[in-house]
């Protein structure tokens, strides 16, 4: 294999690799980077003024290759017949010298080579063709090194928002992904979408808070597969997509509350942890409307740096209308609630 050709399939590869690190698609910047540098590279060539009169020249210069030896033949068949009226040779010798020189004829006008200064102007255009492909590919290579990774894309979530009830089954980037083996899965909404860069997304959804146990695998499924449809039709590569389920949307920017998955392209099935309590909730052991109230005010006057956790009880008894052990057990309460 040529030097210059090695170089050039290690400088595809790195484009693909480099490519693949900031979430795209490693095979389609490889074969991108694969077919169109060369075609660059012979567009240059072609479209060089030099190469367009070349052709004129060397098409001169083969005819007159062929011409000189048409020249020098016309002599020697002179001077062959002069011997062969002399008596100096034979019918038979002549005809065969004849036949000689014709064959040397053409075999001149086909192999007739070209002058070194042509030669040299053609292979010139042949490496400024080279240079300008080896520009376009380093500039590739540069792109994918020091772009930044998908991480700030305004992605449109409607779809994955919808759900018609049925199993699919699809193919995204030649990674099959099964029929939901899970059931049926229930409607969900899509919280917060959040790429993290390097092929890996992030979805937050909110599910009923009633939802049975194998409808939630089911449903963190369904998710999952919309994700990656969604991600495959923006284009953008999958390393890693997270899928996390809650029952409260006040909840969203903590740990999920009801259930995880997690998948990669080589898991031939997602990774899932569901809390306990799903699928076991009543009226008994399900938190009360103020309680998860008086939950989530004491949460955000928590985070609030006006107030110490020691006053945030009394605050909070005033404005409920509770003594503060009531607010603390409410609180404790939906704490426990959301970690079982």
């Amino acid at each position: 294999m040529e030097f210059s050709t090695a170089f050039y399939l290690i400088a595809c590869f790195l484009v693909a690799y480099f490519a693949t690190t900031k979430g795209r698609s490693g095979v389609k910047a490889f074969l991108l980077s694969l077919i169109t540098t060369p075609l660059i590279g012979l567009l240059v060539v072609a479209l060089l003024r030099e190469s367009k009169l070349r052709k004129m020249e060397m098409q001169f210069e083969r005819e007159r290759a062929a011409q000189d030896p048409l020249q020098n033949m016309s002599a020697r068949v002179s001077e062959l017949k002069g011997l062969k009226d002399d008596g100096i040779i034979s019918e038979e010798e002549y005809d065969n010298r004849i036949h000689q020189l014709k064959e040397k004829y053409e075999q001149s006008k086909v192999k007739g080579p070209l002058p070194d200064s042509l030669q040299e102007k053609y292979k010139n255009d042949i490496l400024r063709g080279r240079i300008a492909a080896g520009i376009v590919l380093l500039g590739m290579l540069i792109y994918f090194v020091a772009t930044q990774p998908w991480d700030n894309i305004n992605y449109n979530f409607t779809s994955i928002s919808s759900h018609n009830g049925n199993t699919v089954t699809k193919t995204y980037s030649n990674k099959k992904v099964a029929e939901n083996p899970y059931g049926v899965a229930d409607t969900f909404q899509l919280l917060q979408w959040n790429p993290l860069g390097s092929g890996k997304v992030e979805a937050r959804i909110m599910v009923d808070q009633n939802i049975g146990y194998d409808t939630l695998k089911a449903t963190l499924f369904d998710a999952l597969v919309k994700a990656q449809e969604k991600a495959y039709q923006e284009q953008r590569g999958l390393n890693k997509v997270i899928i996390l389920a809650y029952a409260d949307e006040r909840d969203a920017n903590g740990p999920f509350t009801y259930g995880q998955l997690e998948w990669t392209p080589d898991e031939e099935m997602p990774a899932l942890e569901i809390k306990e309590k799903v699928g076991r909730l009543t009226p008994d052991n399900v938190p009360s409307e103020q309680a998860k109230k008086v939950y989530y005010a004491f949460e955000k006057l928590y985070w609030d740096s006006h107030y110490t956790e020691d006053k945030i009880p009394t605050k909070l008894a005033n404005e409920f209308g509770l003594t503060e052990d009531e607010v603390l057990d409410n609180h404790d309460e939906v704490l426990a609630f959301k970690n079982w």
